[in-house]
């Protein structure tokens, strides 16, 4: 059996998965940061990035293909940290692309968090407050 022949095991394609999908989520991040810092550019207050970020995030993982067909979403869910985020739309399990949108939306969220200083007000990441400079 040549290497082009071999079949790959389940942690390949869970990695695989998980790559594809924070992939997206990394570039989805990425376009929603761009797009806050230039749509509150009048606006510096960190409860208008947030809400506009809210409605960002919502609006454009409510259509997104990663959830609106079913082989990619339950790929999604697969990958997802957040594959139980669903959990905050009440009692029964909804379908799965209604939990891939919770899901990719939590994951998306995860990151705009983890990078706040790039989007928050005053916290310009290029910043350099020290006074070090080196």
């Amino acid at each position: 059996m040549s290497d082009d022949d071999k079949i790959p095991d389940f942690d390949d394609v869970m990695r695989l998965a998980r790559r594809w999908h924070y992939s997206e989520v990394r570039s989805l991040a990425d376009e929603a940061i761009k797009e806050c810092l230039n749509a509150c550019a009048t606006d510096d207050s960190d409860d208008a990035r947030r809400e506009w970020l809210t409605t960002w995030v919502d609006e454009t993982t409510d259509g997104h293909q990663h959830v609106i067909y079913t082989g990619q979403a339950s790929m999604l869910l697969a990958a997802s940290d957040n594959e139980d985020a669903w959990e905050e739309l009440g009692d029964s399990m909804p379908d799965v692309s209604a939990r891939a949108r919770m899901a990719l939306r939590a994951d998306v969220w995860d990151l705009l968090e983890a990078r706040d200083d790039e989007w928050k007000p005053g916290g310009d990441a290029d910043a350099d407050d020290d006074g070090d400079e080196s």
